[in-house]
């Protein structure tokens, strides 16, 4: 199982710039749709059951900038601003495990 190179594959990353403390997000650019969409082809190469992810907790939608909405959140629940980073070695644990935790 070799989760680097499915990643340096699907991101166009070469392969040596990827460790296990690389950050789909920050350091790949992985959001909106591009990352749901590696998601499902993570979960179907390396057989995880991604029930217990939810997406927004580490990305962001695609689509458009909405200021009302995030000067709500910003002051009403900044908490749900702050996006959980995924590494390597997180999608590692994930397919030896099968399922997301």
């Amino acid at each position: 199982m070799d989760i680097r190179q499915f990643v340096h594959e699907y991101a166009g990353v070469p392969k040596d710039e990827i460790s296990e403390h690389t950050i789909l997000q920050k350091e790949l650019g992985l959001e909106g749709d591009d990352a749901g969409e590696f998601m499902v082809a993570y979960s179907k190469k390396f057989c995880v059951d991604l029930e217990a992810f939810d997406f927004n907790d580490y990305f962001d939608l695609e689509g458009g900038f909405n200021p009302i909405c995030f000067v709500y959140l910003l002051l009403v629940k900044p908490d749900r601003l702050k996006k959980k980073g995924i590494t390597i070695s997180n999608l590692v644990d994930a397919a030896v495990a099968r399922k997301w935790s």
